[in-house]
């Protein structure tokens, strides 16, 4: 949350986080209530939702970040609207509130995304429009710094977006054990492989969340092969040494300065 305008996007987080996994447990409970007296296709039908919807949750629960429960998240969708179908008051209320929100979202986002200011950037990839400042200076510094197929590590949107190459096991690190001591280990040999030219650092990184450190090698290798090329909005672009400077193609250049309202 960096202010007001997050609000809206933080509906779908809290949405489904309260659905998994605890829409599971109220169909389970509604099925076992009332075994006696609901249809038996529907007893079944519903009884495999649940069992899919909970064998999808437990395949992500290692590490359930919220895109991958949004990814498992449609039987638990189906689930609250049935569930939601009843006629009696506490239910008539959910789906007020549902509605509710669902219509106000269908409304607000659309058109808070296409009259927001931003700035619209040419890249290798397409044409972009950049919601915020600090999404510009950092996307332009590397577009300035970098031709398509050059290398880049730990930030994934920028590396699509200005169409660079990022070998190695992993797409990004984490100061968690979601990053093994294996994985650092693969990655700073495919890094000193391909000479990797840039890598991002955000401030996290730093601030391990368990009791081994498995970034400190990773950190070392980067201090050690690595100078800071340029500080810029929640990180660090970090170059390696003795790597020449580029032959600027006017990437920069096809950048819009001005800020554009409309879409």
């Amino acid at each position: 949350m960096h202010g007001a305008g997050d609000l809206a996007s933080l509906i779908p987080y809290l949405f489904i986080h309260a659905l998994l996994p605890f829409i599971y447990v109220l169909c389970t409970y509604w099925l076992v209530r009332n075994k006696k007296t609901v249809r038996h296709d529907e007893w079944r039908s519903i009884f495999l939702l649940i069992s899919v919807g909970i064998a999808l949750l437990v395949s992500v629960m290692s590490a359930p970040t919220f895109l991958r429960l949004c990814v498992v998240a449609p039987p638990a969708v189906i689930l609250c609207v049935w569930l939601c179908e009843r006629t009696d008051g506490a239910y008539d209320r959910v789906r007020t509130a549902l509605w509710t929100v669902t219509i106000f979202a269908v409304i607000y986002l659309p058109i808070t995304r296409q009259l927001h200011r931003h700035t619209i950037a040419s890249l290798p990839t397409g044409d972009v429009a950049l919601v915020n400042d600090k999404q510009y200076e950092k996307i332009w510094w590397l577009a300035q710094h970098t031709n398509p197929g050059d290398t880049f590590f730990n930030d994934p949107t920028m590396a699509f977006a200005l169409s660079l190459e990022s070998h190695g096991p992993l797409d990004f690190v984490t100061p968690s054990d979601f990053t093994r001591p294996q994985q650092v280990d693969d990655l700073i040999s495919s890094v000193t492989r391909h000479r990797t030219r840039y890598i991002f650092l955000y401030p996290e990184l730093n601030q391990s969340n368990c009791a081994t450190d498995n970034l400190k090698l990773f950190r070392q290798y980067v201090a050690k092969n690595y100078h800071l090329a340029r500080v810029v909005s929640r990180g660090e672009i970090w170059q390696r040494n003795g790597s020449l400077g580029m032959d600027q193609k006017a990437i920069g250049g096809n950048f819009d300065s001005n800020h554009r309202v409309g879409s």
